[in-house]
Formats: C-alpha cells, sequence, structure tokens
C-alpha cells in the first residue's frame, strides 16, 4: 500500500519527488503509464506558473529568474525520449531484433574473423583509414566486441553516488530494450 500512496504522490506532484523531468523517466518504482501521467502533472503545473506569472499573479519560485526558464523544454524531451523509443520498440519488434541479430552477427564475425572485419570497416568508413591499423587496434588484448551490454550497474551505481541520477536502476536490464532482457548483462 505505501508503494501505492508513493507512487500515487510522484504523479500528482512530481516536483517534489524529482529535480528534473528527465529523472521520471529514470525511475524503475513507476509503470510507463504512471511516468507519463507524472510528467503530465508536471506540464500542466508549469503552464498555470506561466499564465500566473502572465497575469502578473505571484507563482512559485520555479522558472522566475532568467538563467532558470520554465521546465516545459525539459519535460517535452523527457516525455518524447520516453514515448518515441517505447513506441518504436512496440511497434516495430522484428526491426529492434533484426538490429539486434545483426549486431550480433558483426561481434560474431569480429571474433571470427579480424582481419575481414578490419577490411570492411575501412571500407566503409568515411575518414580514410588503413585496414592493417584497423586490425591492430581489433586485435589489442583489452579489445572487447560484443552486442550485451557489459558493466553498465557499476557505472550506474557510481553515477548514482555521485549524485548525477537520482535513482540507482535495480538491473541492467531496466535500461534497455525488452529484447536485451534475457541475456547475461551486467
Amino acid at each position: 500500500m505505501a508503494d501505492t500512496t508513493k507512487a500515487k504522490d510522484k504523479i500528482a506532484n512530481p516536483e517534489a519527488h524529482f529535480d528534473k523531468p528527465k529523472e521520471i523517466a529514470q525511475d524503475e518504482t513507476l509503470s510507463h503509464e504512471e511516468k507519463t501521467k507524472a510528467l503530465n502533472t508536471w506540464e500542466q503545473n508549469e503552464r498555470q506558473l506561466l499564465t500566473a506569472s502572465n497575469e502578473g499573479m505571484p507563482g512559485g519560485d520555479e522558472g522566475l529568474t532568467r538563467a532558470e526558464g520554465n521546465r516545459l523544454g525539459e519535460i517535452y524531451t523527457a516525455d518524447a525520449d520516453l514515448q518515441n523509443l517505447k513506441k518504436f520498440v512496440d511497434a516495430n519488434p522484428k526491426m529492434t531484433q533484426a538490429f539486434i541479430d545483426a549486431m550480433d552477427d558483426a561481434t560474431a564475425l569480429i571474433a571470427k574473423d579480424k582481419k575481414l572485419a578490419a577490411e570492411i570497416y575501412a571500407r566503409s568508413s568515411k575518414v580514410k583509414v588503413d585496414p592493417a591499423e584497423v586490425q591492430k587496434m581489433i586485435e589489442d588484448k583489452d579489445a572487447h566486441f560484443t552486442a550485451t551490454p557489459e558493466g553498465v550497474m557499476q557505472f550506474a551505481e557510481f553515477m548514482h553516488k555521485a549524485g548525477s541520477i537520482k535513482m540507482r536502476p535495480a538491473k541492467w536490464s531496466d535500461m534497455f530494450v525488452p529484447q536485451l532482457s534475457g541475456r547475461s548483462g551486467s
């Protein structure tokens, strides 16, 4: 019940729970629908503050200084990012899977035939590069190629501790398309 109450408060009062609109999209405790509702609530609150300000009424402190501006642009960007990726993946599961499969094929080719992979890269690059130099880079002992996200939780943990992100993702797959969730990423 406490989680439901907190989720409802995040939707009704997003400014009290999030410093920036994009943090709503990163919140793992809210569903996609709840995130959309929270962004819509914040948008309406911003519009009311702008209307009040334009009519000479006192409003909240947010958005009143020239440096700060209003948050509508941030809200629109966060909402568009949230909606566009989900819409695309939901509407194009075969294309999304085809892209992932192509990435898997590319990493398999790199592992199997580094010389061929270097030649393909050199031919398709807009920058003139020597295939032998590319092959050296591919063969570097520290180079590792995979389409499965690795090490992102360690990076997310660091960003969370540093204060760059407010909420730490529960698991690595929360940050990627659902088609990757069955993999052993980290």
